[in-house]
């Protein structure tokens, strides 16, 4: 068997086209090279010694910082229960809905005056929850960021002192158009924001 896939292999590679040059002589196939290793992770630019100002991207901080995912993860499970309880009362609606149709023809003006009354009033409720969910939800969301801020601002403006800087800007959603990756603060205010407890 072995001499088999031995042969056959042999075979395969007879039958490849051998390449001449310009002449018509041929050519030696290359040398074999060994594989390239791989290449080592890039190495975060180093700050410049010389430099006055800085970059700090919030947005990345609240993504990647344990005090970020924090708030996230509450602001999506305060999200997600008024979401769940808003479909509760739509699905009640949805059921009263369903009623009042299969008895309109067959049930009496009262039953009907009062299904739609209460049609009425869980539609209204369904208002005021949606509008609370909201206003619950734009309300944690400002609570977050602010305690965000006063966690935040702090280190950024003791890394600045630390480096004697003029100023260190937000780069917000798309930031600058060129910059030097040594300015951009970013890890380390997330270093030093993860270190605080």
């Amino acid at each position: 068997m072995r001499r088999l896939m031995i042969a056959v292999a042999l075979a395969v590679v007879l039958s490849l086209p051998v390449p001449v040059d310009a002449q018509g002589q041929q050519q030696q196939p290359p040398p074999k090279t060994p594989p390239a290793a791989p290449a080592p992770a890039p190495q975060p630019a180093a700050f410049p010694a010389d430099a006055k100002i800085g970059f700090v991207s919030f947005p990345a901080v609240i993504e990647q910082s344990q005090h970020g995912k924090a708030g996230m993860k509450e602001l999506e499970e305060l999200s997600n229960k008024k979401n769940a309880e808003i479909g509760a009362k739509n699905k009640e609606i949805a059921a009263l809905q369903e009623k009042f149709k299969a008895q309109q023809s067959v049930a009496k003006p009262e039953t009907l005056n009062a299904m739609a009354k209460e049609l009425d009033r869980l539609n209204f409720e369904l208002q005021y929850m949606q509008k609370q969910a909201q206003s619950d939800v734009e309300e944690l969301r400002e609570r977050l960021l602010d305690s965000f801020q006063k966690k935040v601002l702090p280190i950024v403006e003791a890394i600045r002192n630390e480096r004697n800087l003029w100023v260190v800007f937000s780069t917000a959603d798309s930031g600058p158009a060129a910059i030097h990756p040594g300015l951009d603060l970013t890890a380390e205010v997330i270093k030093r924001l993860d270190a605080v407890k």
